[in-house]
């Protein structure tokens, strides 16, 4: 299992890859991979009930995010922060699990939008569904 920053990083691509040029997106996360691993991401094989469980953990991390943001700006220490940190941490890997994946598969079906353009298109559309 991811520890609680590595978690805190992933989500964060995450958002990025909903906001971004999904071009961009796509160039900047292989870049950056290639340029930690030396290769390409692996192919993973993501059917969509999978697809599913990562798009609704990713509307709920978002939420929280976004949350933990608000909170942050308005703690006045380090300390404070740091309990915010850990318990956004928290609700994320809930939310993650509480839609009946583990946090490893989605950070792997994660990768795996980001570097497949039908998948991330597949992925944004089951986004745009789930907010309607």
């Amino acid at each position: 299992m991811l520890n609680k920053f590595g978690f805190i990083i992933t989500a964060g691509i995450v958002c990025a890859l909903v906001w971004a040029v999904p071009t961009a997106a796509q160039q900047e996360s292989q870049q950056g991979y290639q340029g930690q691993q030396g290769a390409v991401p692996p192919k993973v094989e993501v059917n969509d009930a999978e697809l599913d469980k990562a798009a609704a953990a990713y509307v709920q991390i978002a939420k929280i995010q976004k949350d933990f943001q608000e909170s942050l700006q308005a703690a006045p220490d380090p300390d404070q922060r740091k309990g915010l940190q850990q318990k956004a941490n928290q609700k994320m890997i809930q939310a993650v699990e509480g839609e009946g994946i583990a946090v490893d598969e989605y950070s792997q079906i994660i990768t795996a939008v980001q570097s497949d353009d039908n998948l991330r298109e597949k992925f944004m559309a089951k986004l745009q569904a789930l907010q309607r």
